[in-house]
C-alpha cells in the first residue's frame, strides 16, 4: 500500500498555535523561506499577527486547514532544544 505525505510534506497551509511573537517568527521565517501559501495563526484574543488574520481556536480555521505547529516548551522551562 502506498501513502501519500504530500499535504505533510508540501503542505498548501499550515496553522500556527502558540503566541503572537511565536507566530510572528515563524511567520517571518516562513516567507523568507519563499513559502507562498495560507498560513493562520491561531492567538486567541489577536486579531491579526505579522500581517494575517489571527484565528481564536482551531475550530473557526477554514475548510481543509493543513497541518498545524505548536509551540512546545521541554520540562527545562526553554523553548525548545532541550529538557526531553
Amino acid at each position: 500500500m502506498t501513502r501519500d505525505y504530500s499535504r505533510l510534506l508540501k503542505p498548501r497551509s499550515v496553522a500556527l498555535l502558540g503566541s503572537e511573537n511565536w507566530c510572528r517568527d515563524v511567520i517571518s521565517n516562513l516567507r523568507e523561506m519563499g513559502y507562498v501559501w495560507d498560513i493562520w495563526p491561531v492567538v486567541p484574543g489577536e486579531r491579526t499577527v505579522g500581517g494575517l488574520r489571527a484565528f481564536a481556536a482551531v475550530e473557526g480555521l477554514p475548510d481543509g486547514a493543513g497541518p498545524g505547529l505548536r509551540r512546545c516548551r521541554g520540562r527545562g522551562g526553554g523553548g525548545g532544544g532541550g529538557g526531553g
